[in-house]
């Protein structure tokens, strides 16, 4: 789990909650040499159709409406993981925000 983040709505889609944005997800690494996971190209009414509750000891994730990550391997869109959203938080909302990666390779 990543932990939460502010993103501006305007900035992200123009206020627009049904405009197409792309996530990329990136894997960390110390030498700042990070791997790509994948990406998904979104809008912000399908983050909130996608949202799931998780557990509080966070061992048991529904992974049922988790968002698909791809990544181009030898010339074609391979899935690479999946990107569960879980506490999003829109305006006015004092939830938090996280986000889980399942990678699958």
């Amino acid at each position: 789990m990543w932990p939460s983040a502010k993103i501006n709505m305007v900035k992200l889609c123009g206020g627009d909650m049904d405009r197409m944005f792309r996530i990329c997800v990136f894997d960390y690494e110390k030498s700042l040499k990070h791997k790509f996971m994948g990406s998904v190209d979104t809008t912000l009414t399908t983050l909130i159709s996608s949202e799931v509750s998780v557990a509080p000891d966070k061992n048991s994730i529904d992974t049922s409406r988790a968002l698909i990550l791809s990544r181009r391997v030898n010339g074609k869109d391979k899935a690479s993981g999946k990107l569960i959203v879980c506490g999003l938080s829109l305006p006015g909302s004092r939830e938090r925000t996280e986000a889980a990666i399942l990678e699958e390779n």
